[in-house]
């Protein structure tokens, strides 16, 4: 790879194979990084294994060569052990899974070739399918583990990288509503990209319409395809169709391709479509702050945050320590200052909702008398959930002349929709690949581009 610093990774966890890839500055598109030098193979399986007897590890494909060969013990359904915060037992020793995914990751990533990866990082995008708080919380432990400070971490699902590739194409992509159909062999799901243009900030969300279980024979599978996506199309307008994962086939999809590309659909198909998705997001979030104006909304946001009323010389600032809109595996700050003739820290709440907030008084109480103005403090706040945070105030003292307690005060803030008292409410939930990317013929030839991964 060309690039040497300021890197911007996406890393795509599933269940059978992951894949990474980062953003070309030269050429301002993401790029995903091959398994072998010169090859066009781009996925690696979610594997990892370790030689027996010894600390030397491997991960996707040397993994599952060095365990057929009886040479390697690979660790046992790897994937569904790294969703959950416990241990496995392999090769005679007890493992913690979140050290486990930080040996899988950080084998990966060598691919990448740069011996001071985590300096020359700065932000790295983890993808997974399904997104849980258990995975999530060991997905950043892992990178912790590496030498990725927390900064530098950002978790998402798939659905939200989709969001972020489809809002970093041009324009004619997203003017209307885009489609997703993602195929896992038989089983087809179609979901749709929306945007509520009327609020301010616009809103984003994804839509489930559909799922169908298609037929092994290839006319009945296109036929079957075809009246399924007719019927989630709709009378709907969409401005493009993207398609992902193994099952789709052009030499089988002939009525299907027709349907799709009708009134002039723009479709693709490809299966670097999250990772790829997931670069956009650092690029984005880091860098680029194009989508001020747009929010993504999914249930693992948050619907409120947290600020802190602050005195900068003569003026009244709010510093944020969560801010709204935000994941909840990415929200925490903390902040140090000092207290004049007060012994109390005011919270304020604000929400998603424009122009609602609420202040919450946190007393310090028991913190020693001292003179105005030499109490220092630091002030933290931390998501455990996506409806709950914790506050942290921590008396730092000020030097020799007032020695710090080292006390504590902590306050659980719920940042989840509305509730009796609160006055603020959430918006309404959403109801219930290589390269080369072209656009499908209105007419009726065979022509979707394919991306070859």
């Amino acid at each position: 790879m060309k690039e040497v610093r300021n890197l911007i990774l996406g890393f795509e966890i599933a269940r059978d194979f992951s894949q990474i890839a980062y953003y070309d500055r030269k050429a301002q598109e993401p790029v995903s990084v091959a398994t072998r030098v010169g090859t066009n193979l781009f996925t690696f399986p979610t594997a990892l294994a370790k030689k027996k007897g010894r600390e030397e590890w491997h991960f996707g494909v040397d993994a599952e060569y060095f365990s057929e060969r009886g040479e390697a013990v690979s660790v046992p359904h790897f994937f569904e052990a790294v969703q959950t915060n416990t241990t496995v037992r392999f090769d005679g020793q007890e493992y913690e899974t979140r050290t486990l995914l930080a040996i899988f990751m950080r084998e990966a990533l060598k691919l990448l070739g740069l011996p001071e990866l985590v300096r020359a990082t700065l932000a790295v995008t983890v993808t997974c399918e399904r997104l849980t708080g258990e995975f999530a919380m060991n997905v950043k432990r892992a990178l912790l583990m590496d030498g990725f400070t927390a900064d530098k971490i950002l978790i998402e699902d798939n659905e939200e990288s989709f969001y972020y590739y489809c809002y970093s194409q041009q324009p004619s992509i997203w003017t209307r509503d885009i489609a997703l159909i993602r195929f896992g062999g038989n089983f087809v799901r179609f979901q749709t990209l929306t945007e509520m243009r009327k609020m301010k900030p616009n809103i984003a969300s994804i839509h489930p319409k559909g799922t169908i279980t298609l037929p092994e024979e290839n006319v009945d599978r296109d036929k079957a395809f075809a009246a399924f996506a007719r019927k989630c199309i709709g009378t709907e307008n969409f401005s493009s169709v993207f398609i992902t994962g193994e099952g789709f086939g052009r030499e089988w999809a002939r009525d299907s391709v027709l349907v799709l590309c009708g009134q002039g659909r723009r479709v693709f198909e490809g299966n670097n479509l999250f990772v790829k998705g997931a670069v956009y997001a650092g690029l984005e979030k880091k860098e680029r702050h194009a989508m001020k104006n747009r929010v993504y909304f999914c249930p693992y946001l948050l619907q409120k945050g947290v600020c802190v009323d602050v005195i900068r010389g003569e003026s009244r600032e709010v510093l944020p320590l969560i801010e709204p809109g935000q994941s909840w595996f990415d929200e925490g700050r903390a902040i140090e200052g000092i207290l004049d003739s007060t012994k109390d820290v005011i919270l304020t709440l604000v929400s998603m909702e424009p122009g609602w907030h609420s202040s919450v008084v946190m007393h310090l109480s028991g913190l020693p008398e001292r003179p105005d103005r030499t109490t220092r403090i630091r002030i933290e706040a931390a998501c455990t959930s996506d409806r709950e945070c914790l506050v942290t105030v921590t008396d730092l003292g000020f030097g020799e002349l007032c020695p710090a307690t080292g006390r504590t005060w902590t306050k659980e803030m719920y940042l989840g929709p509305g509730r009796a008292g609160e006055g603020a409410g959430a918006y309404p939930p959403p109801s219930p690949a290589d390269e080369d990317e072209g656009t499908c013929p209105q007419q009726g030839e065979e022509a979707m581009n394919r991306g070859r991964n």
